[in-house]
């Protein structure tokens, strides 16, 4: 799996964990969890951007 790849699935996880805690389908504190995966995927991501010239 590429790089790109795992941080579009962090980002995509934590964003639906992030909603349904919303929802109450699942705790808050899963909800925090997505957040940290979804922010782990950000981070990732912005690190694969080629360096500006």
């Amino acid at each position: 799996m590429s790089k790109q790849k795992l941080a579009w699935y962090l980002w995509a996880i934590g964003t639906v964990l992030i909603v349904l805690s919303w929802f109450n389908i699942v705790p808050y504190n899963i909800g925090w969890v997505g957040f940290v995966l979804g922010l782990a995927g950000s981070i990732l991501s912005w690190g694969l951007r080629p360096p500006r010239r």
